[in-house]
């Protein structure tokens, strides 16, 4: 049973092609990493580029959110100005910019980011959870995103992760529900999908499921330990087909009474802990 709740994700290709190519032009001439982390990144690397309107998940988006290495809040500040003297606009939140109708979610992670993996914004106070970041900025690839546009796009074992913290931290509905829809795609349709290789593994493990113990497998050889750690205390907290977590999944979805979706989402989660044990 595939995730089939889908709505088109439909973003402005001018404002968003232009501003890309700005932001990325801009971070390869000041030598600063970039990564795509944000939906338009599990969006890409299971569709392919954005072709006017494409499918992701169970929800539409509009910017495009990244993370951006830098290890000062100074540098923030010259980072944002210089973004600025380029066309894009401050937002509200210090976080956000936009171009055009295009919106730019920007992080920075470097040693502005405590021990504990936390990011508080000078201005807000807010603090966010930056656990994974490391492994998102380093596994990212060169990827299409747009026709003729390139840049760093954070791998899907890494988003994973991103995804748990985000969840953890903030209790959004939607992080659950994009961890499953990437569970449920990941090389589903590769032709050289590795899913093949790991049917009848850890408990006899059916095709569906074994995206998901990929993705666990992934993340336990590539990602930090405390990602690692991370990621398994939560997905040991989904004990069974009743957990809260299957729960919010399911109501999010408007399939709370859906037994068989209950178990299908189940064993996705049970297939990811699997895969990173």
């Amino acid at each position: 049973m595939p995730s089939s709740s889908r709505l088109i994700l439909i973003t402005d290709n001018r404002d968003m092609a232009t501003g890309l190519k700005n932001l990325i032009s801009y971070c390869e001439a000041r030598g600063v990493r970039i990564a795509l982390v944000g939906a338009l990144a599990p969006a890409v690397l299971i569709n392919g580029p954005i072709r006017g309107s494409m499918r992701f998940g169970n929800r539409e988006t509009r910017d495009a959110d990244s993370l951006v290495e830098l290890h000062s809040w100074e540098e923030w500040k010259m980072f944002i100005e210089g973004l600025v003297a380029l066309g894009f606009q401050r937002d509200k939140q210090e976080y956000r910019l936009r171009y055009g109708k295009a919106e730019f979610d920007l992080v920075p992670y470097g040693a502005m980011v405590t021990d504990k993996q936390v990011l508080t914004w000078p201005s807000s106070q807010l603090e966010m959870n930056m656990i994974g970041s490391s492994d998102a900025l380093n596994s990212a690839k060169m990827t299409e995103v747009l026709p003729d546009i390139s840049l760093p796009v954070a791998q899907l074992w890494s988003i994973i992760g991103l995804k748990i913290a985000a969840y953890r931290d903030r209790r959004f509905p939607r992080d659950l529900s994009d961890i499953v829809y990437i569970a449920d795609e990941f090389e589903r349709s590769d032709p050289q999908t590795r899913r093949y290789d790991v049917l009848g593994e850890a408990n006899e493990l059916t095709f569906e499921q074994a995206g998901a113990y990929l993705l666990g497998s992934d993340i336990k050889a590539y990602g930090s330990v405390e990602s690692v750690a991370h990621s398994k205390e939560f997905l040991k907290s989904v004990e069974d087909e009743y957990s809260v977590i299957i729960a919010t999944v399911l109501r999010e979805e408007n399939r709370a009474f859906s037994d068989s979706r209950r178990t299908y989402v189940y064993n996705l989660f049970r297939a990811l802990y699997l895969g990173i044990q």
